[in-house]
Formats: C-alpha cells, structure tokens, sequence
C-alpha cells in the first residue's frame, strides 16, 4: 500500500485505479472515545458543513463546491474501537474532465485544507446561534435513535456486554454532553485534533495524486509530532450480563443474542468469522434464514455482526414476543450444528463466494474502497482487496467449526410491547 509518512507521524496514502473517473480525498483525525469528544466533535462537524473562515456560510460554501464541477463535501463523525473520528471527504471528477484545463484535484486539497484550518471561533466568525442550533440538531438525532427499533435495539444489547469501556460510547455522545457543548469545548477539541490527533489523510481514485500529494504534505508537516498506535483488540470478560427487556409501544418485539469468543479475535481468525457469519446468517441461503426465518417461521428478518475490537457476535432479529424462546432455541441449534461440521460442501463454498463478490462489488464504490483502505492504515496491514480475496478463498471447514464452538452467549436484550393502561 503506497503511504507516506511524514515527519509528525501524519500518514498520508493514494490508490489509483484508472476505472474510476473522478477523486475521493479524505483527512480522518483521531480522538479518545467519551461521552464528552463524541458530542462536542459531533458539533463540530455540523459546523465544518456549513463553512469556515473562507467560505462563511452556505452560498460562499457551496459556489466553491459548484466552482469545483459540483464537488460533494462530507464532514461527519464516526467510531472505531475505543477512538473516534472527525472525518471530511470531498469527490470529484478528474482533472481530464475539466473544461478549461484547470487543476480540480488541486482545488480539492485546497478546499480541505481551508476547512481544516481556516477556522475561528469568536463571535465574528462563529455566531452563538449556530452553536446553538447544531447542539440542539445533535439533541434530536439523540433522542431519535429509539426510533429506529433495530438501531436502538443494537445500541442497548452491545452497551450492556460493553460496559463502562469506550466501546459503549455513542458517536453522538450522550444527550447532556450536547447541551454542555460551548463554545471554549468546541475551540479545545479542534486545538486538541490538530495538534495531538491522528490523523490519515487518504487519496483514492484514478488521479495519480503527485501534485495533492505535495499540497497536503507542505501544509500537514507544519503540524506538531504526534504519536499514532494501531487500534488493538478489546478483551471482556465472558461472564452472562443478564436477560433484559425494554418496554416501547411496538407491535412487532426485536430480539438481539450477544455472544464472546474465549478471546479477541485475531487478524487470520476475522477472515474465518467473516465466513461464518455468512454461513450463519449473513446470506439469503444462511442457517438462520433458511430454518429459522422460513422452515420454522419464528422472526419476520434475522441479521448477524461482528466487532473487529472485541469479537462480539451479535444476532438480531424481529419476531412475535411469544416465539421468543423457541426462536433462541433454534438459533442456538443452528450455532452449534456449525460447531460440529454438520453443514453440505456447498453451503461452505457458497459462503466464500458470497463474500468474493461482495468484496468485488465494493471495488464498484470509490467510498467503499476508501473506507477499505483506511481500516487498513488503522490496523497498521497492508493488504489488498486482491490478498483479502486469496485469505477468504484460504479459509477452512475446520477453522470455522473451531471458531463457533469458542463464543458464549453473555447477554439477551429484547424490546417487548408495552402494556396499555
């Protein structure tokens, strides 16, 4: 993978693939995972959406998008182990594609730059009621989040297993660090990024980045040194955390079963997990599908992940409150029916396939292939989408039977219907 690093330790990596027509460069800037971090750079980045110093609101902001071949800026934040990540994206098209000759890969940097950097936060530049607005915006995505039932569902079973580490902090945060958000915490987290964070600044697409590559590297080096350490699995402790049940006026009950393997997962035991997974309940001819969801009939839709951090299998799906423990029970069979080997050659082969082309499909996606890449400088690997083909191609019957019979159920959350007064 073709990445610089530069004095400070900021790593700077591109990928070209002339079957792309257009850019995608990227600036991620690591920070600790709390409550507090989460919501103050949630705001932050609704703030960076709506402009900076030189482009001080919307119409500024969006005349140089449109300058740009009407580039698309993206400014978000997300969570990854016990980090977070301020992120800000910008595509567009190629420079071949430009009508007057000019440079819009140059513009590009220069655009994120200016957001990374040209930005005050005093009164003039940065109006109290735009804090104000943001904070309440995040507020509502807050309370919000129970609305997706599934979402919500996932959020509460996988905090529950996690505790009081990182890992169970939203990426919002939490909705009483929004409304302590101020104008002095958003200045800190912005100082703090620049100066102390890690930060990947990622190129993909079919330019072959020389000159961004410069542009970035000349602003980026005046920043002070930093230390940057790959995200490391998460151990927990494997001991049952309880059945719970959360009340909401639903008609349809959600069920999600967490389970632990005996320890964190490793590199070559995640290419295993992937295939079983897929074997499991990841495709339309998975176990959980097929015998759960259309023999016995026991849930309306059944989904399965994994966490990369901890090796947390988590299996949700939506059912009728009283199927629910014969619906766990037949779950439970199908783990350990591929905990024995008892499955057909061709549900094994079909499973590498599944994820082969899946693999293939996202190639498709120059946001895909983006985010492919930078999960890769986080975990400090060097593989290629062709090497991850060739480690799933590589994987074994043995090693997935294996890798099942290890994990333990530790939690069961349920939302159930709430009874009428």
């Amino acid at each position: 993978m073709p990445t610089v690093v530069l004095n400070n330790q900021i790593q700077l990596f591109w990928h070209t693939d002339t079957a792309y027509n257009s850019n995608l460069y990227s600036i991620h800037i690591g920070l600790p995972r709390t409550d507090q971090n989460a919501a103050t750079a949630s705001v932050l980045a609704a703030l960076c959406r709506r402009g900076c110093d030189e482009y001080p609101d919307f119409a500024a902001l969006n005349r140089r998008l449109y300058a740009l071949y009407g580039a698309a800026f993206l400014c978000n934040v997300t969570a990854a182990s016990d980090r977070l990540y301020l992120n800000m994206a910008l595509q567009c098209i190629d420079d071949r594609f430009a009508f007057e000759g000019e440079s819009i890969g140059r513009g590009a940097v220069d655009f994120l730059l200016k957001e990374l950097f040209c930005r005050s936060f005093d009164s003039d530049h940065l109006p109290q009621e735009d804090i104000e607005l943001e904070k309440q915006n995040l507020i509502q995505d807050i309370r919000g989040i129970v609305d997706n039932k599934r979402e919500y569902l996932l959020q509460q079973a996988t905090g529950a297993v996690y505790g009081d580490t990182p890992l169970a902090v939203h990426r919002f945060g939490s909705e009483e660090q929004a409304a302590a958000v101020t104008r002095d915490s958003l200045q800190q987290l912005y100082q703090s990024a620049l100066n102390k964070g890690e930060i990947f600044v990622t190129m993909v697409g079919c330019s072959d980045f020389a000159a961004e590559k410069e542009m970035f590297a000349a602003r980026l080096n005046q920043l002070p040194c930093r230390q940057v350490t790959p995200l490391a699995p998460l151990a927990l402790p494997r001991d049952y955390r309880g059945d719970r049940y959360i009340a909401l006026p639903v008609s349809q009950s959600k069920l999600a079963l967490c389970y632990l393997p005996p320890a964190p997962l490793k590199d070559e035991q995640m290419d295993t997990a992937r295939v079983a997974l897929a074997m499991l309940g990841k495709m339309p001819t998975s176990r959980l599908f097929m015998q759960v969801r259309e023999k016995l009939s026991l849930c309306y839709y059944c989904d399965v992940s994994i966490s990369r951090a901890t090796g947390l299998m988590c299996i949700d799906l939506g059912l009728n409150q009283q199927d629910t423990k014969r619906a766990i029970q037949a779950i439970q069979q199908q783990i350990d029916a591929l905990a024995a080997g008892d499955w057909q050659p061709e549900e094994f082969e079909l499973a590498k396939k599944y994820l082969i082309n899946a693999q293939r499909a996202a190639r498709e996606s120059l946001a895909s292939m983006e985010s492919w890449y930078f999960n890769q400088l986080l975990y400090q690997q060097q593989r290629t989408p062709q090497q991850d083909v060739q480690a799933i191609q590589g994987v074994t019957p043995h090693q997935v039977a294996q890798l099942l019979a290890g994990y333990q159920r530790v939690h069961t959350c349920q939302i159930i219907k709430e009874e009428q007064p």
